[in-house]
């Protein structure tokens, strides 16, 4: 689910997206790519206008997730928000 979810997030098809990435975390709450399934989710929910849902997967992100790159691109997107 993540490769689709990140094909579909390279697409511009953001509802896809967050569906694949909501799927990965479901099966993989431990995986090495949570953190960036996080963060992706947030910026299609972002890109779809939804700036409360964005904000939502952003914190997780930055909470769960600090010493990451997704969690550092996370924080920037909540200032912009």
């Amino acid at each position: 689910p993540y490769d689709k979810g990140s094909e579909y997030f390279k697409k511009n098809r953001w509802e896809d997206a967050i569906l694949s990435f909501e799927e990965y975390r479901k099966k993989n709450p431990r995986g090495k790519s949570y953190s960036e399934a996080t963060y992706k989710i947030g910026m299609s929910f972002k890109k779809l206008g939804m700036k409360s849902d964005a904000k939502a997967f952003f914190k997780e992100c930055v909470n769960k997730f600090p010493k990451t790159s997704a969690a550092r691109r996370a924080k920037k997107e909540l200032k912009n928000l």
